[in-house]
């Protein structure tokens, strides 16, 4: 609940900023967080489009991350979120994954049903 709520706020301040006079605004989609989590939302990760806009997540369009009106599927338990964008903004590390190796190595979905492995450090 309080998720969904963050969400609709955020993407509401975004259309706010929009509509004050800041056109080149843009949202992304960021995945972050859980190891064990939706593919499709590992997938959509890096997704930039218009505030306005819906983002292309596991086959449907949806406006921001845990959108009411998406369906329950793509948004029970979803920890992704949009954050601002905007297309000069410097990104310091652009090449970065959510995850390293091991963790993906980790997550039987994420590794393509690789059987898990666990490491020690």
């Amino acid at each position: 609940m309080i998720g969904r709520a963050f969400s609709m706020a955020a993407q509401r301040r975004m259309e706010q900023q929009v509509a004050a006079g800041l056109t080149r605004l843009k949202m992304r989609w960021w995945h972050f967080g859980k190891i064990h989590s939706w593919v499709s939302h590992d997938l959509a990760d890096g997704q930039v489009g218009a505030v306005h806009a819906s983002f292309m997540v596991g086959g449907q369009e949806i406006r921001f991350p845990r959108d009411p009106e998406a369906p329950p599927g793509q948004t029970i338990n979803c920890d992704c979120t949009a954050i601002a964008h905007m297309d000069d903004w410097e990104r310091v590390h652009p090449g970065d994954k959510p995850f390293s190796e091991p963790e993906i190595l980790r997550n039987r979905v994420a590794s393509g049903g690789r059987d898990w492995v666990f490491f020690c450090f």
